[in-house]
């Protein structure tokens, strides 16, 4: 007998037994989510009963076998402004960090679309329910006819609410949808949303789950939501950024998975060399390739005998840098003083001693100061030159460095002269 054939009919015997379990034991919990007021576009001349829909959620756990999986490949973005289901993602991750610190879940490829593709159907064929009532398939079964090989795997739906926030508001203060959203069983995440302009009255509803509806005219609802959530025991997600859709800084932080035995890892940009090997660990701190733009980090962790790869994507969308107003002083040394602005990542600091007008890097000067990081408390950065010789004149520029690590500014100029005076004069 086909071996995966057999691991199949162990999930969904597991399927069952875990649903009918938790199911009945979440359900007098997840009562209907009204909110105060019904949002504006949503009041017409026509009384709406129920204009938003919160469906209790849906979780299955399969036996923790280890599957034989590819690595998880990243997916580079070419949009320039986040969807409502980016936004989801990362809300999803905010609230997990708010709750303990929880590892961010990576907004992957195939669950995203079996969520967004949950929500088009749920619009198109007027329902708000878990199970499709045409097609018999559960949550479960669509991520495993798309591909995703899932070991635990959950759901949350909502209808009529017209923002990523107002849904995630109306998940996080209902438990049973919280506790999806909160659980450490899950390493990935899609969230999925439809906007039907022309809903009407007929949409179809359960009170008991399942697949078969038993109210029929409901909505309209204009707005359905998906999350749905899983895990692959031998797949480890790479995480950026708690998974935000851009960062305004090639500094960046990782979140990596790994299996209890990980012993290494190392990273690169895009094609890039890769680093150097170092101890395992969840928290890496990154940088990304210099210039705006698409940005794709690759992470390989090794227990010795096995190697896991897998990759994230950010759009690195940094603000040019701003010029340092700089004043110089001297004590016991030349001191530049400069205010510290967010858009700046680090300072650069010239010198010449001949020419008051040189350009920083033209020959004619001297680059005394590389990388002068920003102030750890405070907004004013100060920089004492050293090397400067009391009887010299001297000439200075501070550049700044913009987030993309490639973007510059350069401040105004500031000298120390040093004059001869004859007695008597």
């Amino acid at each position: 007998m086909n071996t995966k054939f057999d691991l199949k009919h162990a999930f969904r015997l597991s399927v069952l037994v875990t649903i009918a379990v938790l199911f009945v034991a979440l359900l007098p919990q997840l009562v209907l989510a009204q909110p105060s007021s019904v949002p504006q576009h949503l009041q017409t001349t026509t009384p709406i009963p129920t204009p938003n829909r919160l469906p209790p959620p849906l979780f299955a756990s399969a036996p923790a076998a280890e599957l034989a999986l590819p690595p998880e490949r990243g997916q580079t973005s070419s949009q320039a402004t986040p969807t409502f289901e980016d936004d989801i993602a990362a809300l999803v991750n905010q609230e997990r960090w708010d709750n303990g610190n929880l590892p961010p879940l990576k907004h992957e490829s195939i669950l995203h679309s079996v969520a967004h593709d949950h929500s088009v159907d749920m619009a198109e064929d007027d329902y708000v329910m878990h199970c499709d009532p045409d097609t018999g398939l559960e949550p479960w079964d669509r991520m495993t006819n798309a591909g995703y090989d899932w070991n635990y795997a959950g759901e949350n739906i909502a209808a009529g609410y017209d923002s990523p926030e107002a849904v995630m508001n109306a998940w996080m203060n209902s438990s049973g949808h919280r506790s999806n959203i909160l659980s450490t069983d899950f390493r990935e995440l899609g969230a999925g949303y439809y906007y039907q302009a022309g809903d009407q009255g007929n949409v179809r509803q359960t009170s008991s789950g399942g697949c078969t509806p038993d109210s029929f005219n409901n909505g309209p609802y204009y707005h359905y939501w998906t999350q749905d959530f899983g895990k692959r025991n031998t797949v480890y997600p790479l995480v950026i950024e708690r998974e935000a859709f851009a960062t305004d800084t090639i500094h960046v932080q990782l979140y990596v998975y790994g299996p209890s035995d990980a012993q290494q890892m190392r990273f690169r940009n895009e094609a890039g060399a890769w680093s150097a090997w170092e101890s395992f660990a969840n928290a890496k701190a990154w940088t990304l390739s210099p210039g705006n733009g698409a940005k794709t980090v690759h992470v390989e962790v090794s227990t010795g005998s096995t190697t896991y790869a897998n990759s994230d994507d950010i759009l690195l969308d940094a603000p040019p840098p701003v010029e340092p107003p700089v004043t110089i002083t001297e004590n016991i040394y030349i001191t530049l003083v400069w205010d510290h602005y967010d858009q700046n990542i680090s300072y650069d600091v010239y010198r010449g001693d001949s020419a008051p007008y040189f350009a920083p890097g033209d020959g004619s000067d001297e680059h005394i100061a590389s990388e002068i990081p920003p102030p750890a408390t405070g907004t004013t950065v100060e920089f004492d030159d050293t090397t400067a010789l009391p009887s010299s004149d001297y000439f200075y520029q501070v550049q700044a460095l913009g987030g993309d690590d490639v973007s510059r500014a350069t401040s105004n100029r500031v000298g120390r002269m040093v004059f001869a005076l004859t007695p008597g004069d």
